[in-house]
């Protein structure tokens, strides 16, 4: 996605090595989706992403008395399982 689409460039700002991020153009990202998602949902997500970031992208309170501990950043959990990317 162009620049109003969504970005995850922020959240490897602290990777240990480089990350390379790039723009996927919108008619390339909907053909990848339809490979397993139906047309509707694919028109969605990509009106969604048009929009840029929202407070949906937010880590909110709302998710620790559902499940039991305070809501964490992508960065933080990609961090604590590191690991598994390696």
């Amino acid at each position: 996605m162009g620049k109003n689409g969504c970005c995850l460039a922020p959240q490897f700002w602290d990777a240990p090595r480089a990350v390379r991020v790039e723009d996927l153009p919108e008619a390339i990202a909907r053909t990848q989706m339809l490979r397993t998602m139906p047309a509707p949902m694919v028109e969605s997500i990509l009106a969604l992403m048009r929009q840029g970031p929202s407070s949906a992208a937010l880590a909110v309170r709302t998710a620790e008395p559902i499940t039991g501990r305070a809501p964490r950043t992508f960065a933080e959990w990609a961090n604590t399982h590191r690991t598994a990317f390696e």
